[in-house]
């Protein structure tokens, strides 16, 4: 038996030592994800989304819309390309992603705390409290609300 548990040692070793780079960092799980899975919706958002962290908004954009190609109600995605509109200043498309995802999302409390960000950095105050008010409902924890609820 110990020859038997050596051999199934040396063999997952080796799976392991092959797979390692894929799980070197955030970017490279979801890079190696994307590229294995390219019919998986699910991993092409996860890559758009760590573009995003990387401040990447032309590769992101491309990922989340190849999320929304692969499945037009893939949860995240539309929050996702708002995300990247506003950091790119385009608040009119960041508006209608952010409505696309919630309208069938209506759950999804970061998609109404980014709708509200969204309100707020334009002055409209009115919209902003409901929008988080709505989050603070959802996610009495979300990161930030209660401040943010403070703040108008």
């Amino acid at each position: 038996y110990l020859k038997l548990w050596f051999l199934a040692f040396l063999i997952f070793f080796g799976i392991t030592f092959v797979h390692q780079d894929a799980f070197a960092n955030r970017l490279s799980f979801w890079q190696n994800a994307a590229l294995n899975s390219p019919h998986l919706a699910l991993a092409q958002r996860n890559l758009g989304a760590m573009y995003y962290l990387d401040k990447n908004y032309d590769l992101a954009e491309i990922y989340s819309e190849k999320a929304l190609a692969l499945n037009p109600k893939e949860e995240m995605a539309h929050n996702n390309l708002g995300l990247v509109a506003m950091a790119r200043g385009q608040l009119g498309k960041a508006k209608e992603e952010y409505l696309k995802e919630l309208s069938f999302n209506p759950y999804y409390d970061s998609a109404h705390y980014n709708l509200g960000l969204l309100y707020y950095q334009i002055g409209d105050f009115v919209n902003a409290r409901k929008q988080w008010e709505e989050t603070y409902r959802l996610n009495p924890n979300y990161g930030g609300i209660v401040e943010a609820l403070l703040s108008l």
